[in-house]
């Protein structure tokens, strides 16, 4: 089994985030939640490397959650 990596730039966030992961994924499901649980993003992406809008989200952290058929992998971001 692979592992899943993610990795999301530029850090900290400003109007987008790219979304890379170690090899291509179809049908995974990709969320932001902001600090008190909420989801302020969902989408079912299936590329390597993604690009999101995040511009209208506020300043904050947030964390961004992959679903996939190998698991769950999260990462915290800051959008400026």
């Amino acid at each position: 089994m692979k592992k899943l990596l993610l990795y999301n730039t530029p850090k900290p966030a400003t109007n987008y985030i790219t979304i890379n992961v170690e090899y291509r994924m179809k049908n995974y499901e990709c969320r932001i939640m902001n600090v008190m649980g909420q989801e302020v993003f969902h989408s079912t992406l299936d590329i390597q490397h993604s690009t999101l809008d995040i511009s209208s989200l506020s300043p904050g952290i947030y964390f961004l959650t992959l679903q996939t058929e190998q698991g769950i992998v999260s990462k915290k971001f800051v959008k400026q």
